[in-house]
């Protein structure tokens, strides 16, 4: 008896793939639902059963990414247990992950024009980026005064900045990353309330 299910995500795996593989040796400057089921090697009513168009398949893939880029920072994050190592661990490691991808960097490259919607203003992706960032968070790491999703909007902010226009001081140095997460979010968490002196004032 045939899984329909079970196949049916195989197929999709299966385009999402070859959408992804594609991306990443051209940025999305020739990208095509026709080429895409000439990748994947399947009929092109096969890849419009799982995505009525282009624009659907491209935020599938990046979702696609977003997912598995939040896995592998989560697994390094659950390593640590203090707050200070996981918030400058699992920074350093989204920054080289991201850094790294081949997708985005094809993209940047070719028609960076098309990851405008996905990076300005209240978009699904920095949204959904932000919200991760608060599950990252233990009760009882941050002080009262501290809202877990303020502090997930400035980390994704900085990453963002970082990622799109990392100064050289940062890329120079193999520990960079962990350098910058240190100088710059760390002083947050442990900042004081708005009422309260800083030491030594």
């Amino acid at each position: 008896m045939i899984d329909h299910q079970a196949h049916d995500a195989r197929t999709r795996q299966k385009i999402l793939r070859a959408a992804l593989d594609w991306a990443s040796e051209t940025g999305l400057l020739q990208f095509s639902m026709n080429g895409v089921a000439k990748r994947a090697r399947i009929a092109r009513t096969t890849l419009y059963l799982h995505f009525p168009g282009k624009q659907a398949l491209i935020d599938a893939a990046i979702d696609y990414e977003i997912t598995a880029l939040m896995e592998s920072v989560r697994n390094v994050v659950e390593i640590y247990d203090s707050l200070d190592d996981r918030v400058v661990h699992g920074f350093a490691h989204t920054y080289r992950e991201i850094a790294s991808n081949a997708v985005l960097q094809a993209v940047l490259q070719v028609n960076p024009q098309l990851l405008l919607p996905h990076l300005m203003g209240r978009t699904t992706t920095l949204q959904r980026g932000r919200q991760f960032a608060t599950t990252l968070v233990r009760p009882g790491d941050l002080p009262p005064h501290l809202d877990a999703e303020l502090l997930g909007d400035y980390a994704v902010r900085l990453m963002e900045t970082l990622v799109l226009s990392p100064p050289p001081s940062f890329t120079a140095r193999p520990g960079g990353p962990e350098e910058w997460a240190r100088r710059f979010l760390l002083p947050v968490v442990h900042s004081k309330p708005p009422d309260e002196p800083a030491p030594g004032s």
